[in-house]
């Protein structure tokens, strides 16, 4: 059964990624957390997996089908963490969210995560895409036309911010960044797609949505998420995946959840 709180979540058909940053009800956790659903057999064989105690990436379940799809957009770090502070993303901008802070830190620059979300996001960084002499910029939406995928990013360090990379109508990279309040029981939403299951996929709208956290523990909030994340007809169940972070503000402490609809059905 689904959490009241995650309404906006449920009624999506489809949101494709999402992030979700607030606090726990104690107000005493950071809450992050990072789903995945998938309509094509390649973004369908994956799964989420801790390496490395600290960190939550994608890997591949089913080699043959990820050959379908783009591995440079399916595979990638979704969440790292970097002394106190971590970063969440739908691409391999997390790891340029993590290298921003490390470097911020190294100059002994206090910055907000705001800025560095948008210091990260300044300028362009190209990566190797799947074909010889492809690239991929990580500051922009992704390249798998017609859906233009947003690039959604999270920020935790003392404070929060959400980032959203779509495409504007002339083509190019348009940028926002939204501060997320810490508040017991409250976080907010992003996703990449608006939530309609239609061609083409149309991009996350407007600002971040308030939600609920009503979870006590990274585990009973994993459950409310990935119920939520349910279709009524199985044949458009679309989850593959959803991760939960539960950082103690004080300790920095960390618990993960990880929940995969590869092991719930295998």
């Amino acid at each position: 059964m689904s959490s009241p709180g995650l309404q906006a979540l449920e009624k999506m058909e489809y949101p494709g990624r999402f992030i979700i940053i607030g606090r726990d009800l104690s107000g005493e956790n950071d809450v992050l957390v990072y789903g995945i659903t998938g309509r094509s057999p390649s973004s369908q064989a994956r799964e989420l997996v801790r390496e490395g105690g600290e960190t939550i990436r994608t890997r591949v379940t089913d080699p043959e089908q990820l050959k379908e799809g783009n591995e440079k957009l399916l595979l990638y770090n979704c969440i790292r963490r970097c002394h106190h502070g971590f970063a969440v993303g739908n691409g391999a901008q997390t790891d340029l969210i993590v290298e921003t802070m490390q470097r911020l830190e190294e100059r002994g620059i206090c910055a907000t995560p705001s800025q560095i979300l948008a210091k990260a996001f300044a300028h362009p960084h190209p990566v190797a895409g799947k074909n010889e002499g492809e690239f991929i910029d990580l500051t922009s939406y992704e390249p798998d036309e017609p859906a233009f995928t947003p690039r959604i990013s999270g920020c935790v360090v003392r404070d929060a911010a959400l980032s959203i990379i779509r495409r504007a109508e002339d083509g190019s990279a348009a940028k926002r960044c939204f501060d997320v309040l810490p508040t017991p029981g409250k976080g907010k939403f992003i996703s990449t797609y608006a939530g309609n299951d239609v061609h083409p996929l149309p991009s996350f709208p407007g600002q971040p949505i308030d939600v609920q956290l009503e979870g006590r523990t990274a585990d009973e909030l994993a459950e409310a998420v990935y119920s939520s994340m349910a279709s009524d007809d199985p044949q458009r169940d679309f989850r593959v995946g959803v991760a939960v972070v539960y950082a103690h503000v004080r300790t920095s402490q960390m618990t993960i959840s990880l929940i995969n609809r590869h092991d719930r059905e295998g």
